[in-house]
């Protein structure tokens, strides 16, 4: 009877690996931003390795010696690690969200991948509020509900509008599992019962939108307003 055949094989290997595979990063247009990975090799024999991916409109790599990293140059490990800095340029880029991936490729095996998610924000808006005009204030705690999901972009805004004037502005905060809105309404006692409107500003598109809760919301002073959604 013949001897079974025994195969050995390891599907998408690579030997390579960053110290974070996949990062999350938001930066306001013409800003720059900087973070660090390393690279690591498990194997002793590969020792050269080269960095493709690079797109040059946005990210700038450079290592331990403050050296710009060409695209497909060959490099080298040292004592099977090097150290980079990714420098991140938003420019004039149009706001949105962007994909990049930094590739470490040594012949014969599967690339390493850094994934990069990028999130670029339009330029803030210039909502005026001085809340020194105003006497009392009501403290609100809101869910804000954006397309059917819960609000997590920390830096987009929510405004609170009495008689037409902005009396408050607010950005959700993460509070264990959830996003929730945090904000001081201004006002004076004789707005007693005003009704308090809403603006949404999103950071990701740089456009300002009406902003409707559930129940009609209305100027109390000192009075909190808990778990309103919008």
């Amino acid at each position: 009877m013949d001897s079974p055949y025994i195969w050995s094989f390891r599907v998408d290997y690579s030997p390579l690996s960053f110290t974070t595979e996949y990062m999350k990063l938001s930066m306001n247009r013409r800003s720059t931003l900087e973070l660090e990975t390393t690279l690591s090799t498990s194997l002793d024999q590969v020792n050269y390795f080269k960095l493709t991916g690079l797109d040059p409109e946005l990210m700038t790599v450079f290592d331990e010696a403050e050296v710009e990293v060409a695209e497909n140059k060959l490099l080298q490990f040292n004592n099977g690690k090097r150290d980079f800095k990714v420098v991140i340029n938003s420019g004039f880029k149009a706001p949105g969200i962007y994909r990049d991936t930094l590739f470490a490729e040594v012949d014969g095996y599967h690339s390493a991948q850094l994934v990069l998610d990028l999130e670029i924000d339009a330029d803030p808006i210039e909502w005026e509020l001085d809340p020194e005009q105003y006497n009392f204030s009501m403290s609100m705690i809101a869910e804000v509900i954006v397309d059917n999901s819960p609000m997590t972009n920390e830096n987009s805004y929510v405004a609170a509008v009495i008689n037409k004037e902005i009396r408050g502005i607010g950005q959700v905060q993460e509070v264990g599992a959830v996003h929730l809105l945090y904000m001081n309404v201004h006002g004076d006692t004789t707005e007693m019962n005003e009704g308090v409107t809403f603006r949404y500003w999103d950071a990701v598109t740089g456009i300002e939108y009406d902003a409707h809760t559930e129940n009609n919301i209305t100027f109390v002073p000192d009075q909190e307003q808990k778990l309103c959604y919008f």
